[in-house]
């Protein structure tokens, strides 16, 4: 890993942390990321999903959204970087037993989970992962046949085509 990389983990992690009360708040009048997440499930479909993982997953909001459209039959597991926001999660949807939060690095998802998904999810978090590409390849690997990665990502901010 890069320098700049470090940096770049090191900087959202704190920013994170630091913001986790106005990333709510923001929330509670926008539902942006709710509303992304829940517009990921409809483009992807939501037949034979039982177990998701949701990468990034902030204070939780994602993961809520996620829960609503999939329902009790699954089980949910959430990563973040940052315990700040997964605090906040794990006070508001941890009361869940099929919702699990994670503490850890999304460009090492295989340290992590060792099960494998139908459905991964990354909403707006996928630019703020300094290398994406290990991150997706790994959720790639994660995947039950038939699986799909749903992101959803600011276009500006890349320029693969």
């Amino acid at each position: 890993m890069s320098n700049f990389e470090k940096r770049f983990k090191e900087a959202v992690r704190e920013n994170f942390d630091f913001s986790a009360d106005l990333y709510d708040r923001f929330e509670e009048k926008h539902h942006l990321f709710e509303e992304l997440a829940s517009r990921l499930v409809d483009l992807m479909g939501n037949s034979n999903v039982r177990r998701v993982l949701d990468v990034g997953c902030g204070s939780g909001i994602s993961t809520w959204a996620l829960y609503q459209k999939y329902g009790d039959g699954c089980t949910f597991y959430a990563i973040d970087i940052s315990e700040k926001m997964l605090q906040k999660a794990r006070e508001k949807y941890g009361h869940r037993d099929n919702i699990i939060f994670v503490l850890g690095d999304a460009e090492n998802l295989k340290e992590y989970f060792m099960e494998k998904f139908d459905a991964i999810f990354y909403t707006a978090s996928i630019f703020l992962i300094p290398n994406f590409r290990k991150s997706l390849k790994e959720a790639f690997s994660l995947l039950n046949p038939g699986g799909k990665v749903a992101i959803s990502f600011y276009s500006g901010l890349s320029d693969i085509e």
